[in-house]
């Protein structure tokens, strides 16, 4: 008998990764493209492990309520990034670009495997990369999500 995964049955959550490095990156394509009805299914993971050379495509959603195992209707593209430092993405961590805060990662969608995950963010205000003003070669970072045992760089 196949035991059932924890973390595809609730009982893991974010908080289970106490703590974790940054994933650092930088963007290598910029995006101008907003999608309605463009129905990404995140997949029932909180979690993946990215390499370093790896690039993922960033997508906005404005659904606050989106999480693993949701649809999201609606799709803001930002662009792809190159993975440098390798880690582990969490759904909760933060996103920034130029060391400013874009989104809140909700989940991973797997429709282009295996040439490159769909990381989902949740942004009120989603705009294109284009409309927010990045370049190629801008930084990204995926921080930790702030606990409430702990300061804004993860410390307790």
């Amino acid at each position: 008998m196949r035991s059932q995964d924890p973390y595809t049955q609730g009982r893991v959550t974010p908080d289970a990764f106490a703590r974790k490095a940054p994933v650092l990156g930088a963007l290598v394509a910029v995006m101008d493209l907003a999608l309605e009805g463009r129905e990404l299914v995140l997949e029932s993971y909180l979690t993946r492990v990215f390499r370093a050379g790896d690039v993922c495509e960033l997508i906005l959603s404005n659904d606050s309520d989106r999480g693993p195992g949701d649809r999201v209707p609606d799709a803001t593209y930002l662009g792809f990034v190159r993975i440098d430092t390798a880690g582990l993405l969490v759904v909760g961590d933060r996103v920034l670009v130029r060391g400013a805060p874009v989104a809140t990662l909700i989940g991973f969608d797997g429709t282009h495997l295996p040439n490159h995950y769909n990381v989902v963010l949740y942004s009120e205000r989603p705009r294109t990369g284009v409309a927010a003003g990045f370049q190629v070669h801008d930084g990204v970072e995926f921080l930790p999500a702030v606990r409430p045992d702990q300061s804004e760089d993860g410390t307790s």
